[in-house]
């Protein structure tokens, strides 16, 4: 590794005078960090400037910053002689240049040029107007594929992965395993041990450079805890877990935890097991994938989530208003714009509900032309100590079309969120029966009784978030459609002048809210507060005109699709030509007789 060379690929030093890059290299030591490892924690005295000759770390600012090749560390403390202000770790196998603080410092008092020329890049990257790579997002992603149970076929879900990625991304997507590696390197290379100074220091090189030519790198080893898997782990932003229905393959957990890895962990389970609560929970995985691979659209997903192009949709909350979504899904279908991710609150978390089942527009407008035009499910009336109804026909019912399955089971994974009345604050439901859930999530206080769960009192998610984008933001995925079908401001009298206490009383039937239209504007106060927010987190929002329908107009379904349908078709029209993953603009056909 070649010092002056490395000090001089800095965005901040390479700007400084031969001569002082000169005595920084003179006075600069080589260090090395596994990947996982810390490398100092705030507060620590800033007793060294470090700079990245291959590798990357992770600084802990509110905003975490990934720092790689040629960014320099600490320069802003050893200046100012602070503290550091961050936590800083290594996210895989890191060799870095170590420059004594003092040392630093006292090389910039002799050249005073210098000094004043890395003081004002400093101020400008601050303020940011240095457009160094510290300010961007890296392209490549290196993901780990290892088997979690022994009859695991991941040597075929990485190389369908590798293909998938190539294909999506019209560049080649390198599958590296121990044979390619002594295959480029020379036998035994991939089994290089950390401690093994100059030859490990080529393999690093040798992976860093093969990502900085890549968009994603493929990793794939066979969980034993040797030399090659502990790399693999400790050099990956993302870990899949490649299950089947066999025993637990132990060898890979034990490995995980040897590497100590920072990684997130994800589950990909091949089709038929139902295992995947114990799995995720033996492993410590965060996410949960279907694949098959016998169904190529399956490991099409799969490469969309590891190329940060999935697309999510988030559906809102707003009673018969929601049957727009299903216009929405219909414009989606003719659009060709595949659904990777899908989360709702309460009847948007129904509708997202049988969407992640593989129900079509279609399918999803005939469920609920039976459930809530069809067959009222919604008169099992009590007397009001509690709630308006008993909520036990409509929950039935739910049972009945939703089926008894979980959450982590749908083949599109999905989310709904109901409000913790006992906290006061949004729980979002991953795992767990689908229909009591989604149930959950649309049991309205005041119209329905709460949900008791573990001594706390849910319902209705749209209480306090019914859109919830933010949850499908914070996955960071890829792009994000939501949907709002809520209509603040709808409770009015016009008219009256008041005060008059007792004019709704009096006012005609057409004409004045009802007691279900005021618990549900109740309900959806606080929600509205954070709606904005939630708006802002998505990469289109579509606002559904759909305001002068009541929210329990269920006579008027077909209406309110195609005012969904004809208005989803004008917003995506316009934005289809800068959605990602998109070869051409999808050739809008509108159907304005849709639904037949």
């Amino acid at each position: 590794m070649n010092v002056r060379t490395c000090l001089s690929a800095s965005p901040l030093l390479g700007h400084l005078p031969a001569a002082a890059l000169d005595e920084l290299s003179a006075e600069a030591v080589s260090v090395s960090l596994r990947g996982g490892d810390t490398l100092f924690e705030a507060g620590d005295p800033t007793d060294a400037v470090y700079v990245v000759a291959v590798g990357r770390l992770r600084i802990e600012l509110a905003v975490p910053v990934d720092v790689t090749a040629g960014d320099i560390v600490g320069e802003v403390g050893a200046l100012t002689e602070e503290t550091r202000s961050a936590r800083a770790s290594a996210l895989r196998d890191t060799l870095l240049l170590k420059i004594d603080a003092t040392a630093f410092r006292r090389v910039l008092a002799r050249h005073e040029a210098a000094h004043r020329a890395l003081l004002q890049l400093v101020v400008a990257r601050l303020r940011g107007e240095h457009s160094g790579r510290r300010s961007q997002q890296r392209s490549a992603h290196v993901v780990a594929v290892l088997p979690l149970t022994e009859d695991a076929d991941y040597a075929a879900v990485a190389r369908s992965l590798a293909q998938a990625l190539t294909a999506d991304l019209a560049a080649h997507v390198p599958l590296l395993d121990r044979q390619a590696v002594d295959r480029d390197l020379g036998p035994g290379a991939a089994q290089t041990r950390f401690d093994a100074g100059d030859a490990n220091a080529r393999l690093v090189s040798w992976l860093q450079a093969l990502e900085g030519d890549s968009a994603h790198v493929i990793a794939a080893a066979d969980g034993m805890p040797e030399p090659w898997t502990l790399r693999v782990a400790r050099q990956a932003d993302r870990i899949l877990l490649v299950a089947g229905d066999g025993a637990l393959h132990s060898d890979t957990l034990q490995a995980l935890e040897t590497a100590a890895t920072p990684a997130p962990r994800e589950l990909v389970l091949g089709g038929g097991t139902a295992r995947a609560a114990e799995l995720m929970a033996r492993s410590g995985a965060r996410f949960l994938h279907h694949c098959d691979l016998q169904r190529p659209q399956t490991m099409r997903r799969l490469a969309r989530q590891v190329a940060g192009k999935a697309t999510g949709l988030v559906l809102g909350g707003g009673g018969a208003r929601g049957f727009a979504h299903i216009g929405l899904l219909r414009a989606l279908e003719e659009a060709r714009l595949e659904i990777d991710m899908v989360g709702g609150t309460s009847m948007g978390a129904f509708i997202a509900a049988l969407h992640a089942q593989g129900a079509s527009a279609q399918d999803i407008r005939d469920i609920c032309d039976d459930v809530f035009v069809q067959n009222n499910h919604l008169n099992d009336w009590v007397i009001p100590r509690v709630s308006l109804i008993r909520g036990r026909k409509f929950l039935n019912k739910l049972r009945q079309v939703l089926g008894e399955g979980l959450i982590e089971d749908l083949p599109i994974p999905f989310y709904c969120v109901s409000t913790n009345l006992t906290r006061g604050q949004p729980q979002v439901h991953r795992e767990g029966r689908l229909a009591s859930w989604v149930g959950t999530s649309m049991c309205v206080p005041g119209i329905a009784p709460p949900v008791v769960y573990q001594g706390e009192l849910l319902a209705d998610g749209a209480v306090v978030n019914s859109v919830p984008v933010d949850t499908m933001h914070q996955m960071d995925r890829g792009p994000v459609i939501a949907c709002d079908v809520g209509a603040p401001g709808e409770l009015s009298l016009p008219g009256i002048e008041g005060p008059a206490p007792e004019a709704l009383l009096k006012a005609r039937r057409s004409k004045r809210p009802q007691l279900s239209d005021i618990l549900m504007r109740m309900t959806t106060m606080t929600s509205d507060l954070r709606l904005e927010e939630n708006a802002r987190h998505a990469d289109l929002f579509l606002r559904m005109p759909v305001h002068t329908v009541n929210m329990f107009s269920w006579d008027a379904l077909d209406d309110t699709i195609a005012t969904g349908y004809a208005h989803a078709c004008e917003v995506l029209e316009s934005a289809a030509r800068e959605w990602p993953g998109e070869a051409e603009p999808p050739d809008f056909q509108p159907s304005p007789n849709w639904p037949s």
